[in-house]
């Protein structure tokens, strides 16, 4: 099936995107109890103290903006996952200051030993599974869906268990299958020429891990789900987390990224800052924005990509903007653009979970970088699984049984005792779960 010429980005795309894999939906992670809902104020409240006031498992370092948060997530992505926050931080993955960042990846680090440790795989049934590492970074957009709901850093700590994945062992659907606003989604349209470009900028900057190596951009092993979409640095293990040095690599990226975002800011628009919310900056004329594409720093292929994708793009002019205000999220994420910066961040092995193999044991992990676009779902939610480049979690199908609540509790509460064991010389305080109403305390 070719893919609709309706799209005005489909033409970009090479013609094996049409039959890349996309389990839309396929994955459908129960909501949590009614009765643990987040009430209107605490889903809106600015202060972090009162919106994470009934999920907050574990209090971690001083009780300034340095502190961490591991919090039970409103609407999970896997049966066990939790996630971990800096309440006073800025959004951006370079918000921390070098020591806090070097404990905020510690205590990603002790999730990855925490469920591969053969008594917790085989007590929470992790044998088969899948963990999973995300970070979304969107600061600006604040007036369409966001690959970052929550503006301050977070990190997604997931492992789906076997029974979770299930659905991926049957066929699933092509690319050009899925209606046209799910393949904006499943495959924004900038994730290969973002992914090029973005290779190229880190092939000179300076890494600082042993080891560690951006992969080539293939977009045709992408496509078949051979290697992760967008850009892809391998690491030499786990352990690297806990080093500053991989803290200190984390914010150079982000600032390489930011940087870039604001060079084409200026070439595409000849701003320099994110616009007002229900406002896109106007285009350049063709011509000019063809100009000023061709004195980027990267190579003539991605020149060339750039100003494909980019004639493709159409002002917001205002009226349309207060319509997609009221309108469908699925309709503001088909017309609006994410302000830039807007990427996910993952880290993962591949390889499913065993107690034979656990994660931690892996040589090599996978950083993955993927450029957003139009596409509002972050690196939690959309993600590559086994073989599979695409894979959309649904959230909120039906509800945990009380068995499937206290098993997740249970976990949580495990691995915030094992996080504490681990982090000894940082000052923590753990709460203990109080029922629905008062949650965490």
């Amino acid at each position: 099936m070719a893919m609709s010429a309706s799209d005005p980005f489909a033409a970009l795309l090479p013609a094996a995107a049409a039959t890349m894999p996309a389990a839309w939906g396929a994955v459908r992670i129960p909501a949590l109890p009614p009765d643990y809902a987040p009430s209107a104020r605490e889903l809106t409240d600015p202060d972090p103290e009162v919106r994470f006031a009934r999920r907050t498992i574990a209090r971690i370092g001083d009780a300034d903006t340095r502190e961490l948060l591991l919090i039970d997530k409103i609407a999970p992505h896997a049966g066990h996952d939790l996630m971990l926050v800096a309440p006073r931080a800025g959004a951006t993955p370079d918000a921390l200051d070098p020591a806090s960042a070097t404990r905020f990846w510690s205590c990603a680090l002790n999730f990855v030993r925490f469920v591969s440790d053969p008594a917790v795989i085989e007590r929470f049934g992790l044998d088969g599974g899948q963990l999973h590492l995300a970070l979304n970074c969107d600061p600006h957009t604040r007036d369409r869906e966001s690959v970052q709901a929550s503006k301050q850093l977070h990190l997604h700590l997931i492992h789906w268990d076997a029974s979770e994945l299930a659905p991926l062992s049957a066929p699933q659907p092509a690319l050009a299958a899925l209606a046209p606003r799910e393949r904006r989604q499943a495959l924004d349209p900038a994730t290969l020429p973002g992914a090029r470009l973005i290779a190229e900028r880190l092939a000179a900057l300076p890494l600082g891990i042993p080891g560690a190596r951006v992969v080539p951009v293939d977009p045709a092993r992408q496509l078949a789900g051979l290697d992760p979409l967008g850009c892809t640095l391998r690491l030499p293990g786990w352990a690297t987390l806990a080093s500053p040095a991989f803290a200190a690599l984390i914010a150079r990226l982000h600032r390489c990224l930011d940087g870039l975002a604001g060079e084409l800011l200026a070439a595409l628009t000849g701003q320099h800052t994110p616009p007002p919310p229900w406002r896109r900056h106007r285009l350049r004329p063709v011509a000019a924005r063809r100009a000023a594409l061709e004195t980027l720093d990267c190579s003539a292929a991605s020149r060339a990509e750039l100003a494909a994708l980019a004639e493709r793009l159409r002002d917001l002019d205002p009226a349309t903007a207060a319509r997609l205000a009221r309108a469908t999220p699925a309709r503001r994420q088909q017309l609006m653009t994410l302000d830039q910066p807007s990427y996910a961040l993952t880290l993962r092995v591949p390889a499913r979970t065993r107690t034979t193999a656990p994660p931690l044991a892996a040589r090599e992990i996978e950083l993955g970088i993927q450029p957003k676009l139009f596409c509002g779902i972050g690196g939690a939610g959309l993600l590559g699984v086994d073989a599979l480049p695409c894979v959309r979690i649904v959230r909120g199908v039906g509800t945990l049984s009380p068995a499937q609540w206290r098993q997740r509790l249970a976990f949580q509460q495990d691995f915030a005792r094992a996080n504490r064991d681990q982090l000894a010389s940082a000052p923590q305080t753990l709460a203990r779960f109080h029922g629905a109403a008062t949650g965490w305390r």
